[in-house]
């Protein structure tokens, strides 16, 4: 139990799954978005904040939503996608560390499906945000994206 529990936390390190489990990672290993803000890839920033803004309180949810700057019709629909990316990712996560409980956490390559299996997803939302709102709205989201990528600390490999 008490192996699984760290194999667990240190792949949850390795994916990187939020900027705070990235910010506990040794100083030479990490990339502040702060410093650097232009290493830090979209997919990755992206990443980081659909698991931030889906991890909020509602209240704060709503705040940080509304900060993007967009319609109430737009609104909803992000809602509506980050809860859809939300349960998804939280099954993904769920299916990975069965996995790892079966395998005894010695299967390292499913790591790699795991982040692979998480940026597609983040693609797949972006691209449903995009197909399902106004234009300009994608847009003014990338714009947002870009300044909160200076709030965000990455793992040097999420970096490449």
């Amino acid at each position: 139990m008490k192996t699984r529990l760290i194999i667990t936390a240190l792949a949850l390190l390795v994916v990187g799954t939020t900027a705070v489990s990235a910010q506990h990672q040794h100083a030479g290993g990490i990339v502040r978005g702060i410093e650097h803000p232009e290493r830090i890839p979209d997919a990755v920033a992206y990443r980081v904040w659909f698991d931030s803004i889906s991890g909020m309180e509602e209240s704060h949810r709503e705040d940080a939503i509304r900060a993007v700057g967009m319609t109430k019709q737009d609104h909803d629909v992000l809602v509506i996608e980050l809860g859809r990316y939300n349960t998804l990712r939280d099954a993904l996560r769920t299916a990975y560390n069965k996995h790892q409980e079966q395998t005894g956490g010695k299967d390292v390559a499913s790591i790699l499906k795991y982040q692979a299996d998480v940026a597609a997803l983040v693609a797949q939302t972006r691209k449903n945000i995009n197909a399902n709102t106004a234009p300009f709205t994608g847009l003014r989201l990338q714009e947002h994206i870009q300044r909160e990528k200076a709030h965000m600390t990455i793992s040097e490999s999420e970096a490449q």
